[in-house]
Protein backbone atom coordinates (compact mmCIF):
# COMPACT_ATOMS: atom_id res chain seq x y z
CA UNK A 1 0.00 0.00 0.00
CA UNK A 2 2.78 2.40 0.96
CA UNK A 3 4.50 1.63 -2.33
CA UNK A 4 1.41 2.62 -4.34
CA UNK A 5 0.89 5.78 -2.27
CA UNK A 6 4.50 6.74 -2.79
CA UNK A 7 4.07 6.29 -6.54
CA UNK A 8 1.09 8.66 -6.58
CA UNK A 9 2.88 11.21 -4.43
CA UNK A 10 5.83 11.16 -6.83
CA UNK A 11 3.48 11.28 -9.82
CA UNK A 12 1.52 14.28 -8.55
CA UNK A 13 4.67 16.01 -7.34
CA UNK A 14 6.30 15.74 -10.75
CA UNK A 15 3.10 16.97 -12.44
CA UNK A 16 2.88 19.88 -10.01
CA UNK A 17 6.56 20.75 -10.48
CA UNK A 18 6.07 20.69 -14.23
CA UNK A 19 3.02 22.98 -13.99
CA UNK A 20 4.86 25.39 -11.70
CA UNK A 21 7.83 25.50 -14.07
CA UNK A 22 5.57 26.12 -17.07
CA UNK A 23 3.70 28.87 -15.20
CA UNK A 24 6.91 30.53 -14.06
CA UNK A 25 8.39 30.32 -17.54
CA UNK A 26 5.22 31.79 -19.04
CA UNK A 27 5.14 34.61 -16.48
CA UNK A 28 8.82 35.38 -17.04
CA UNK A 29 8.19 35.46 -20.80
CA UNK A 30 5.20 37.79 -20.37
CA UNK A 31 7.14 40.12 -18.08
CA UNK A 32 10.06 40.19 -20.50
CA UNK A 33 7.86 40.96 -23.52
CA UNK A 34 6.00 43.60 -21.51
CA UNK A 35 9.34 45.15 -20.54
CA UNK A 36 10.53 45.13 -24.15
CA UNK A 37 7.26 46.71 -25.26
CA UNK A 38 7.63 49.41 -22.60
CA UNK A 39 11.24 50.08 -23.62
CA UNK A 40 10.24 50.33 -27.27
CA UNK A 41 7.49 52.82 -26.41
CA UNK A 42 9.93 54.82 -24.32
CA UNK A 43 12.47 54.85 -27.15
CA UNK A 44 9.76 55.71 -29.65
CA UNK A 45 8.62 58.64 -27.51
CA UNK A 46 12.19 59.87 -27.17
CA UNK A 47 12.81 59.66 -30.91
CA UNK A 48 9.58 61.47 -31.74
CA UNK A 49 10.38 64.13 -29.14
CA UNK A 50 13.73 64.74 -30.83
CA UNK A 51 12.12 65.41 -34.20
Amino acid sequence: MLCIQNFWVQFYYSKLKCMVEITLGHTKFQVRSQYLEWNRNLLGNRISNCR
